[in-house]
């Protein structure tokens, strides 16, 4: 995949691969669509033969080429395409899923990253919306049917839940609820580089603290593997009965870890809340 640009060094105009920062989402695979959204932020999408959706932020002015990959619940990404709708690029796509054992297609579109507060953030896969008069029973979920599904309700997660007949019940009735299955998001950082000898290549390290620093998120699990990760304490000072508040503030974390040459952290976030990490700090320890 490539980006033209000028260059005023040469005079000219120059196109560079920026498929070459993420090689391994392309070897032996193909691309089968692609689409392009400008804001809020500049976002190349394409579909990938795995039926994974492929993302790259695209800001050139400021040197940033970011890949990311995103999968759906029980399905596969088929195609693509950006709708401008006010302020917002709006991406849709075609996904194929087995529901209730059938095959079925469904028209979904990423929602949008502008929210008011907590209740208003969609976060869930294949996800409906409700905003009314406070109730605890929601229907006209068939596309779902028997599928485990998670709600967010005025800005509390609750679940889990089957749904049964295209309907569930929650356990707290909300007026601002969102219903799909849940989204798993997760990020790592490349191996650490720092500066000793050999800029610590080759270097045993052990990596057993880590401060985040997070913007309007809810909780966030961090650790040194996915199969060991620790939970964030978010709630503060939120009166009883009222979700936990998005966070902005740096967040230390301790967790138990293991020597390793590597010395990555994964940070993960199963809710359906926003979790936006601005900066990664990592307490090491250097062995011989």
């Amino acid at each position: 995949m490539g980006a033209l640009g000028c260059e005023w060094d040469a005079n000219a105009y120059v196109s560079i691969d920026v498929s070459l920062r993420a090689a391994h989402l392309f070897d032996y695979k193909t691309i089968k669509d692609i689409s392009y959204g400008k804001g809020p932020v500049p976002i190349v999408w394409a579909v990938s033969s795995d039926g994974q959706l492929l993302g790259v932020t695209l800001v050139p002015e400021q040197q940033v080429y970011a890949w990311h990959t995103h999968s759906t619940a029980n399905g596969t990404i088929e195609s693509c395409a950006v709708i401008e709708e006010g302020d917002d690029s709006i991406l849709y796509c075609i996904i194929q899923r087995e529901i209730d054992g059938s095959s079925v297609r469904y028209v979904e579109a990423i929602a949008s990253r502008f929210f008011a507060n907590a209740a208003d953030y969609i976060g869930l896969d294949s996800c409906i919306s409700y905003n009314g008069a406070s109730t605890a029973s929601f229907s006209n979920l068939d596309h779902l049917e028997g599928e485990t599904v998670y709600a967010l309700v005025d800005g509390a997660v609750q679940g889990p839940y089957t749904v049964s007949g295209g309907a569930v019940t929650v356990d707290e009735p909300g007026e601002i609820v969102h219903i799909g299955k849940q989204i798993t998001a997760t990020m790592q950082t490349l191996p650490m580089v720092a500066e000793v000898e050999a800029y610590a290549q080759a270097t045993v390290k052990n990596v057993n603290e880590v401060t985040l620093r997070t913007y309007r998120s809810g909780r966030f699990f961090a650790g040194e593997s996915v199969s060991n990760l620790y939970e964030s304490k978010t709630r503060t000072v939120e009166s009883f009965g009222d979700p936990p508040a998005l966070i902005s503030k740096e967040t230390d974390l301790s967790f138990g870890s293991t020597w390793a040459k590597s010395g990555q952290v994964v940070v993960r976030a199963i809710d359906p809340l926003p979790v936006t990490v601005s900066a990664i700090t990592l307490h090491c320890q250097f062995g011989g």
